[in-house]
């Protein structure tokens, strides 16, 4: 997994109450969070689909409206033994578009620096970047704003 972002959480809160609290605010599951089904349609009050695993919470969104599984899925973990640290990885799925979209950027910079040539076949590749890394920065703040919540 390709890890984004680490924030460290500002709260009065102790860990094991940040903890208890977003796993209770959970669906619970067994299978490992990329292959799960995070669009719920339910009114249930869960925030997050997630499971325990070795002193360690993983969790994901839950999506409410079909619309929202265009954005990339970014999964979460948080760690009793680091103290109020949160990673943001992303998905399986997300990471073979990040690779690949990485890969035809590096591309495009070759042609651009060893051809010298920049045609309107390069304009669409950008954008389709662009849009990949702004719907990945809304998904993100979308994360922080759900655990505003539970840290204050």
């Amino acid at each position: 997994m390709i890890r984004i972002a680490v924030r460290t959480i500002q709260s009065e809160k102790s860990i094991d109450d940040i903890f208890s609290g977003l796993y209770e605010k959970s669906i619970r599951t067994d299978k490992t969070l990329d292959f799960s089904n995070t669009v719920n349609m339910t009114d249930n009050k869960k925030d997050f689909i997630g499971y325990i695993k070795h002193e360690s919470l993983y969790l994901s969104r839950v999506r409410r409206m079909p619309f929202l599984k265009l954005l990339p899925r970014l999964n979460i973990t948080i760690s009793k033994s680091d103290e109020k640290q949160i990673e943001f990885k992303l998905g399986l799925w997300t990471m073979f578009v990040f690779i690949f979209i990485v890969l035809v950027l590096i591309t495009l910079m070759y042609r651009l620096v060893v051809h010298q040539e920049f045609n309107e076949a390069s304009v669409p590749p950008l954008v389709y970047s662009f849009l990949f890394f702004f719907l990945l920065w809304i998904e993100l703040k979308m994360y922080e704003r759900k655990f505003k919540d539970y840290f204050n």
